[in-house]
């Protein structure tokens, strides 16, 4: 009997329990320019976005962030979109980008859009897995 009540409890308790999701934290520049550092909380699967404005300039990061497997070890997937904001909203694409992270660990992502460097865009994430 007691053994029967326990399960029931766990089964239960299980309900209740966030969903499976990730704590970002970025750091963004664009041609040596700190942009933002944002901080989003993603459920797994689930494309969230962040905007930022500033006196003269307005961007934007969207993320997908999912579980995966890399040796047998649980990563952290995620698939990037960095883009900046005209003053009529329209937005412009800078750089998409999909990376597996570990947990707690800062990756760093640099990319050149043209061979002269005119667009130097840097973007630094560290990614925790959080109950949401």
């Amino acid at each position: 009997m007691l053994k029967l009540v326990l399960g029931l409890f766990l089964v239960s308790s299980s309900a209740f329990a966030g969903a499976n999701g990730y704590d970002l934290k970025f750091d963004l520049s664009l041609n040596g320019k700190h942009i933002s550092s944002p901080r989003m909380y993603v459920l797994e699967g689930a494309v969230a976005s962040i905007e930022q404005k500033n006196s003269t300039d307005s961007s934007y990061i969207e993320v997908k962030a999912t579980e995966t497997m890399v040796s047998n070890k649980k990563r952290i997937k995620m698939n990037f979109t960095v883009g900046v904001v005209d003053k009529f909203g329209q937005k412009t694409v800078i750089s998409k980008q999909n990376i597996i992270v570990k947990e707690n660990e800062l990756m760093k992502v640099t990319l050149n859009e043209n061979e002269d460097n005119s667009k130097h865009l840097a973007l630094s994430v560290v990614a925790k897995r959080k109950s949401l």
